[in-house]
């Protein structure tokens, strides 16, 4: 008995077939590209948004920090004109 390495398959496909599956996977992995291209663009764009929203938002909290200062300085002098107008009468 001699052993023989066992014949490879063969495939009984025609070959347009595998011309055809060719084409569907190179197909699927160019929209897969296309896809993954699309989602970075969006993401550095949305990125890019954060950062503004950030700053706007910085700005904000200065623009709102100095307002409360302001009303703080307001009702001192309101209470120390109170206080001055009591002590001259």
């Amino acid at each position: 008995m001699s052993s023989a390495p066992p014949a490879p398959p063969r495939s009984d496909r025609p070959p347009s077939f595998n011309k055809e599956r060719d084409e569907f996977i190179q197909t699927f992995f160019n929209k897969g590209a296309r896809f993954t291209q699309e989602l970075l663009r969006e993401n550095e764009l949305l990125n890019q948004q954060i950062g503004e929203l950030e700053a706007d938002n910085a700005a904000m909290r200065l623009q709102i920090k100095s307002d409360q200062a302001i009303r703080e300085l307001l009702t001192k002098i309101t209470e120390l004109e109170a206080e001055k107008a009591q002590l001259l009468s």
